[in-house]
Protein backbone atom coordinates (compact mmCIF):
# COMPACT_ATOMS: atom_id res chain seq x y z
CA UNK A 1 0.00 0.00 0.00
CA UNK A 2 1.37 3.32 -0.71
CA UNK A 3 2.19 5.78 2.09
CA UNK A 4 -0.55 8.77 2.77
CA UNK A 5 0.48 11.37 0.23
CA UNK A 6 0.31 14.09 3.23
CA UNK A 7 3.42 11.75 4.72
CA UNK A 8 6.13 11.81 1.99
CA UNK A 9 8.95 14.08 2.41
CA UNK A 10 11.17 15.43 -0.54
CA UNK A 11 14.93 15.37 0.34
CA UNK A 12 17.11 18.66 -0.70
CA UNK A 13 17.89 16.87 -3.64
CA UNK A 14 14.48 15.72 -4.79
CA UNK A 15 13.13 19.04 -3.89
CA UNK A 16 15.35 20.94 -6.17
CA UNK A 17 14.34 18.49 -9.29
CA UNK A 18 11.00 18.55 -8.74
CA UNK A 19 11.47 22.53 -9.29
CA UNK A 20 13.55 21.63 -12.66
CA UNK A 21 10.02 19.11 -13.06
CA UNK A 22 7.68 21.98 -12.07
CA UNK A 23 9.25 24.48 -14.69
CA UNK A 24 9.17 21.92 -17.56
CA UNK A 25 5.59 20.90 -17.13
CA UNK A 26 4.36 24.70 -16.21
CA UNK A 27 6.06 25.56 -19.86
CA UNK A 28 4.70 22.87 -21.70
CA UNK A 29 1.69 22.47 -20.51
CA UNK A 30 1.24 26.58 -21.40
CA UNK A 31 2.66 25.68 -25.10
CA UNK A 32 0.12 23.23 -25.27
CA UNK A 33 -2.35 25.12 -24.80
CA UNK A 34 -1.75 27.93 -26.87
CA UNK A 35 -0.92 25.75 -29.88
CA UNK A 36 -3.59 23.60 -29.65
CA UNK A 37 -6.38 25.92 -28.44
CA UNK A 38 -7.46 23.82 -25.67
CA UNK A 39 -9.97 26.45 -23.85
CA UNK A 40 -9.92 27.33 -20.23
CA UNK A 41 -6.26 27.72 -20.16
CA UNK A 42 -6.01 23.92 -20.48
CA UNK A 43 -8.16 23.28 -17.27
CA UNK A 44 -10.11 19.93 -17.73
CA UNK A 45 -8.41 19.30 -21.70
CA UNK A 46 -4.97 18.69 -19.88
CA UNK A 47 -5.99 17.42 -16.73
CA UNK A 48 -6.66 19.11 -13.06
CA UNK A 49 -4.41 20.23 -10.53
CA UNK A 50 -3.71 16.94 -9.30
CA UNK A 51 -2.38 15.95 -12.91
CA UNK A 52 0.55 18.06 -13.01
CA UNK A 53 1.55 17.08 -9.50
CA UNK A 54 1.29 13.82 -10.58
CA UNK A 55 3.08 13.37 -13.44
CA UNK A 56 5.85 15.23 -11.52
CA UNK A 57 5.67 12.72 -8.61
CA UNK A 58 6.01 10.06 -11.30
CA UNK A 59 8.48 11.30 -13.02
CA UNK A 60 10.71 12.41 -9.66
CA UNK A 61 9.51 8.86 -7.74
CA UNK A 62 7.75 6.57 -10.40
CA UNK A 63 4.83 6.38 -8.87
CA UNK A 64 2.06 8.59 -7.96
CA UNK A 65 -0.34 8.84 -4.90
CA UNK A 66 -2.72 11.16 -6.28
CA UNK A 67 -6.38 10.26 -7.25
CA UNK A 68 -8.30 11.41 -9.31
CA UNK A 69 -6.32 11.57 -12.38
CA UNK A 70 -8.29 13.09 -15.55
CA UNK A 71 -5.78 13.90 -17.99
CA UNK A 72 -7.00 12.64 -21.51
CA UNK A 73 -5.46 10.50 -24.26
CA UNK A 74 -5.50 13.18 -26.85
CA UNK A 75 -4.45 16.24 -24.36
CA UNK A 76 -1.04 13.68 -23.73
CA UNK A 77 -0.53 13.81 -27.26
CA UNK A 78 -0.43 17.23 -27.50
CA UNK A 79 1.42 17.77 -24.88
CA UNK A 80 4.34 15.40 -26.00
CA UNK A 81 3.72 16.77 -29.37
CA UNK A 82 4.48 19.78 -28.14
CA UNK A 83 7.93 18.76 -25.68
CA UNK A 84 9.11 16.34 -28.36
CA UNK A 85 9.35 19.27 -31.01
CA UNK A 86 9.66 23.26 -30.44
CA UNK A 87 10.69 22.34 -26.65
CA UNK A 88 12.96 20.19 -27.16
CA UNK A 89 14.81 22.34 -29.84
CA UNK A 90 15.02 25.13 -27.46
CA UNK A 91 16.46 23.48 -24.50
CA UNK A 92 19.30 22.55 -26.25
CA UNK A 93 22.54 22.90 -24.61
CA UNK A 94 20.42 22.83 -21.05
CA UNK A 95 21.10 19.12 -20.01
CA UNK A 96 19.16 19.31 -17.25
CA UNK A 97 15.93 20.83 -18.24
CA UNK A 98 16.16 18.52 -21.52
CA UNK A 99 16.16 15.64 -19.16
CA UNK A 100 13.68 16.83 -16.93
CA UNK A 101 11.41 17.28 -20.32
CA UNK A 102 12.13 13.80 -21.09
CA UNK A 103 11.44 12.71 -17.62
CA UNK A 104 7.91 14.31 -17.68
CA UNK A 105 7.38 12.40 -20.99
CA UNK A 106 7.82 9.02 -19.72
CA UNK A 107 6.14 10.08 -16.87
CA UNK A 108 3.09 11.15 -18.37
CA UNK A 109 2.97 8.32 -20.92
CA UNK A 110 2.68 5.81 -17.86
CA UNK A 111 -0.02 7.96 -15.59
CA UNK A 112 -3.21 6.15 -15.13
CA UNK A 113 -6.62 8.30 -16.49
CA UNK A 114 -9.33 7.68 -13.80
CA UNK A 115 -12.23 8.53 -16.36
CA UNK A 116 -11.92 5.13 -17.71
CA UNK A 117 -9.67 2.64 -15.62
CA UNK A 118 -8.08 0.04 -17.46
CA UNK A 119 -8.50 -3.45 -15.64
CA UNK A 120 -5.06 -3.82 -15.01
CA UNK A 121 -4.65 -0.31 -12.77
CA UNK A 122 -7.63 -1.36 -10.57
CA UNK A 123 -5.36 -2.41 -7.80
CA UNK A 124 -3.14 0.36 -8.06
CA UNK A 125 -5.96 2.84 -8.45
CA UNK A 126 -7.51 1.43 -5.34
CA UNK A 127 -3.70 2.04 -3.65
CA UNK A 128 -3.99 5.81 -4.75
CA UNK A 129 -8.20 6.26 -3.72
CA UNK A 130 -6.46 5.07 0.33
CA UNK A 131 -3.22 7.17 0.29
CA UNK A 132 -5.45 10.90 -1.23
CA UNK A 133 -8.06 9.51 1.34
CA UNK A 134 -8.60 12.27 4.64
CA UNK A 135 -11.06 11.25 7.15
CA UNK A 136 -14.34 12.86 7.02
CA UNK A 137 -17.65 12.48 7.96
CA UNK A 138 -18.45 9.84 4.96
CA UNK A 139 -14.61 8.45 4.79
CA UNK A 140 -13.91 6.64 8.55
CA UNK A 141 -9.94 6.31 8.06
CA UNK A 142 -9.43 2.70 9.48
CA UNK A 143 -13.01 1.34 8.23
CA UNK A 144 -12.62 2.60 4.81
CA UNK A 145 -9.40 1.46 4.30
CA UNK A 146 -10.18 -1.90 5.34
CA UNK A 147 -12.98 -1.86 2.96
CA UNK A 148 -10.58 -1.10 -0.07
CA UNK A 149 -8.15 -3.48 1.02
CA UNK A 150 -10.95 -6.32 0.81
CA UNK A 151 -11.29 -5.07 -2.70
CA UNK A 152 -8.05 -5.03 -3.96
CA UNK A 153 -8.12 -8.79 -2.03
CA UNK A 154 -11.21 -9.87 -4.28
CA UNK A 155 -9.56 -8.28 -7.95
CA UNK A 156 -6.08 -9.85 -7.14
CA UNK A 157 -7.88 -13.43 -7.28
CA UNK A 158 -9.54 -12.43 -9.90
CA UNK A 159 -5.98 -11.40 -11.69
CA UNK A 160 -4.78 -14.29 -10.03
CA UNK A 161 -4.55 -16.66 -13.11
CA UNK A 162 -3.07 -13.77 -15.53
CA UNK A 163 0.11 -12.57 -13.39
CA UNK A 164 1.83 -12.82 -16.23
CA UNK A 165 -0.25 -10.99 -18.64
CA UNK A 166 -0.46 -7.95 -15.96
CA UNK A 167 3.32 -7.56 -15.98
CA UNK A 168 3.68 -7.53 -19.41
CA UNK A 169 1.18 -4.42 -19.72
CA UNK A 170 2.48 -2.45 -16.44
CA UNK A 171 -0.09 -3.64 -14.01
CA UNK A 172 0.04 -4.90 -10.22
CA UNK A 173 -0.70 -7.15 -7.80
CA UNK A 174 0.81 -5.71 -5.00
CA UNK A 175 4.25 -4.68 -6.28
CA UNK A 176 5.19 -1.07 -7.46
CA UNK A 177 5.12 -0.23 -11.20
CA UNK A 178 8.59 0.46 -12.77
CA UNK A 179 9.10 2.60 -16.33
Amino acid sequence: MLESALEVALSEAEAVRAMQLCQVVAVTANLTVREWNFPFGGYGGLGVCADSVAVVEKALRNETRLFPLVMRGDAKAAFIAIASGELTRSLEGHEQLTDALREIVVALIHLPNDIQIEPHEIISTLDRISACALPTPFWSDRKERARLEKVKVSWARVFEPFQDDLRAVGGVLNQKQEL
